[in-house]
């Protein structure tokens, strides 16, 4: 999945263009915010834009910091977040897939954390990146 979707700096997706562009994985994207509101709130949703390679992304932010960032992609998204040195090692002894363990383990290391994304298309996707994103917030 490429970063997003929505390139054009000057243009930040309309809610009909997102409907659009996820299809059937809108209600993945609605589920997921709405899970992040209820137990993470109160959290500020803000497009942003990271520039051309990048394109447009919806941040979910707390009061100190991101929580998440979802990014738009086509018949599906991308929920991207940083896991803290304990969020990772509490992320080892869960019984995730062996390709998000994978993708934890890999991910790029930042002062914030390790730049974890996973992709979006399905009921058990959404599910590991609820997971992730509580496990993310419980460790910090």
């Amino acid at each position: 999945m490429s970063p997003s979707i929505f390139l054009e700096k000057n243009h930040p997706p309309s809610n009909a263009e997102l409907t659009r562009s996820l299809g059937d994985s809108q209600k993945h994207w609605d589920e997921l915010r709405k899970h992040v509101q209820a137990n993470h709130g109160p959290v500020a949703e803000t497009w942003g834009y990271a520039g051309k390679a990048y394109g447009w992304s919806l941040g979910l932010k707390g009061k100190k910091r991101a929580v998440a960032y979802l990014i738009p992609g086509q018949a599906g998204f991308t929920c991207s977040m940083a896991l803290s040195a304990a969020a990772v090692t509490e992320a080892g002894k869960r019984a995730f897939p062996p390709d998000v363990k994978q993708a934890i383990a890999t991910a790029k290391n930042y002062p914030e954390g390790r730049a974890v994304r996973i992709e979006v298309q399905s009921s058990q996707d959404a599910a590991i990146a609820k997971e992730l994103i509580d496990l993310k917030v419980s460790c910090s």
